[in-house]
């Protein structure tokens, strides 16, 4: 049974790709079968109820990135890179960076300013330096677009990868090379 938001899918932070792995897992029903007290149907229901939610926050943590969302401390947040039951929501500071994405993906082509996109997430990834983001992943996010910026680029390097930022799944780099763009933070 894996937990780990890594081994389940993967996308770029600002990229527009995202990989989803299925959600059938066969030993994640075979642990729900030693609820023997439970009729088999509940137990069917309960798998199915838990795949559903887990295959919706893989999909919003991975969608999270693609909007330019970092990894959070907090367990209960969709950001989190491990999977829990409970987790609902994405944190406000993830919330301000999804909407300077959105906001800037959403305006005419002609008026798009990803410069100044990633002037205004450099901007709140320093000024929230206190934010449930997992530290090392926004100071090296922060230094990726400082670098793109200083180089006159519009948008930070995909092969920034770091320890903390592997950039993709072991299955991921096995298949070849992936055509999102953007900065990789681990999924």
């Amino acid at each position: 049974v894996t937990l780990s938001f890594h081994d389940l899918g993967v996308a770029r932070v600002l990229g527009k790709h995202m990989v989803i792995r299925t959600m059938d897992d066969v030993s994640e029903l075979r642990a729900l079968d030693t609820f023997d007290k439970l009729d088999p149907t509940e137990r069917s229901r309960l798998y199915e109820q838990r795949k559903r939610h887990k295959e919706t926050a893989i999909l919003l943590h991975e969608l999270g990135h693609l909007l330019g969302a970092l990894h959070t401390r907090d367990g209960l947040e969709l950001m989190h890179p491990e999977y829990d039951n409970d987790m609902q929501s994405f944190a406000p500071a993830n919330l301000e960076l999804m909407g300077y994405t959105v906001d800037e993906r959403t305006r005419e082509q002609s008026a798009r300013d990803p410069r100044a996109l990633l002037e205004r997430i450099a901007d709140a990834l320093g000024r929230n330096s206190d934010a449930p983001w997992i530290d090392d992943e926004r100071k090296s996010y922060l230094a990726e677009i400082h670098k793109a910026l200083a180089s006159g680029q519009s948008t930070p390097s995909p092969d920034g990868c770091t320890a903390s930022n592997d950039c993709a799944s072991p299955a991921i780099a096995a298949s070849g090379p992936t055509t999102a763009s953007g900065p990789t933070i681990a999924p």
